[in-house]
């Protein structure tokens, strides 16, 4: 959406300048009631008859509890902009990723408009007039923000619907792949050997081997890519261990080749963040984020850097991976991470799009995102790419 699309739905609800001053003088009245609001709101929604539906695992109803009061406190004082159209998208985004029904946003809203408005009965008794004019600016305000939700898990239910038709098509691709190249592959690999050891006892014919290295090399690109193909078909299911950031990080640094000598900066903070999830599947991730980043400084031959930043983000964990190369053409951020895009020449166009399903199988989300220029990197400061991910914080071990 962009700030037009707003501006379009603000001008159908009649949402005016006095609306807002409305809000405003509202949020006033009630700003010392909203968190408890927001609690009775969850209790009647994990309560309900669906509420394990709704609310799934332990760690992602504390997640929801936290999201809904965060969005509950500034649900009347929050900017109508862009980023107002982020937030919300995002909201509706998350809950098509993690399963909640369609039905659940409008019956939750309803559940809060019931509650704001005897919120606000209840602190204008005698005021008659007030009463309405806040109950109609109520009102415009919570179906705009239910717009834009809806609209939003109708775009990410489309695209994962999307995404799993393709799924199974490259799953039927792959399997052919695998049952009719891995025989001949494993000819060719075993000639190789055979001439390379016959070569290492002639050695006027030598110049041949860097010939049979070649055909090697080929054979093993043509193996790893039938590999990421069965591995992007596979489900996910991740073993879930509390894991320190800092481990999964260093163990990811300990896996690339540092040959190029491109500094990796790390910034980590606070230092004790952990996550619940897979080591193996979140390194592979960081390695493969990283391994991007390098090849992209190398190639763009700016003298760049990276540099990996983590933080705590309204509750969820965030990792940037942060380079200073050439960046995504414009032409491709939207499809980056579809399977069998790349960038790259000698790239598969698997490594972002496995990288993308094993988050989302942490209950997490991988993007691209803007890149803020650093004045500090000189030319080539406002290039390269910005790639985030963000997951769910572990949850404090209970005390004994």
């Amino acid at each position: 959406m962009t700030h037009a699309k707003l501006q379009q739905m603000l001008s159908f609800l009649a949402f005016s300048q006095e609306d807002r001053a409305v809000l405003a003088r509202l949020h006033q009245l009630v700003a010392g009631d909203l968190a408890e609001l927001a609690e009775q709101t969850y209790r009647q929604i994990s309560e309900g008859p669906r509420a394990r539906e709704l609310l799934g695992s332990r760690q992602e109803a504390d997640n929801m509890r936290r999201a809904l009061a965060e969005w509950t406190s500034n649900l009347l004082t929050g900017s109508l902009d862009d980023s107002f159209l982020d937030r919300r998208s995002e909201i509706g985004r998350r809950h098509a990723q993690v399963g909640i029904p369609f039905s659940f946003m409008p019956l939750a809203m309803n559940l809060v408009r019931g509650n704001l408005l005897r919120l606000i009965a209840d602190r204008l008794p005698d005021d008659g007039p007030t009463l309405l004019s806040a109950t109609l600016s109520l009102n415009k305000l919570l179906d705009l923000e239910l717009t834009v939700m809806l609209e939003s898990y109708r775009e990410q239910l489309t695209r994962q619907t999307r995404d799993e038709e393709r799924l199974a098509t490259v799953g039927q691709l792959a399997a052919g792949i695998s049952h009719d190249l891995k025989n001949p592959l494993g000819v060719i690999k075993t000639s190789v050997m055979l001439i390379t050891r016959r070569l290492e006892e002639l050695p006027e014919h030598r110049e041949l081997g860097a010939l049979v290295g070649r055909i090697e090399r080929g054979c093993r690109q043509a193996g790893e890519l039938i590999n990421q193909l069965l591995d992007f078909t596979r489900i996910k299911n991740p073993r879930s261990h509390r894991i320190p950031i800092r481990k999964l990080i260093e163990e990811a640094l300990s896996m690339l080749d540092r040959r190029d000598a491109i500094p990796i900066e790390v910034d980590l903070e606070p230092e004790g963040l952990t996550v619940n999830g897979d080591p193996v599947d979140l390194t592979r991730v960081l390695v493969n984020l990283m391994r991007n980043a390098q090849q992209s400084v190398a190639e763009s031959r700016t003298g760049g850097s990276i540099r990996v930043r983590v933080r705590e983000d309204r509750g969820r964990l965030q990792i940037e991976v942060i380079d200073d190369g050439h960046g995504v053409p414009e032409i491709l951020r939207e499809r980056v991470f579809d399977p069998l895009v790349t960038t790259r020449s000698h790239g598969t166009g698997l490594g972002l799009a496995i990288s993308r399903e094993l988050i989302e199988a942490h209950g997490g989300q991988l993007s691209l995102e803007a890149r803020e220029p650093n004045p500090g990197q000189g030319a080539h400061g406002a290039h390269g790419a910005r790639f985030v991910i963000r997951l769910p914080l572990a949850p404090e071990p209970a005390s004994e």
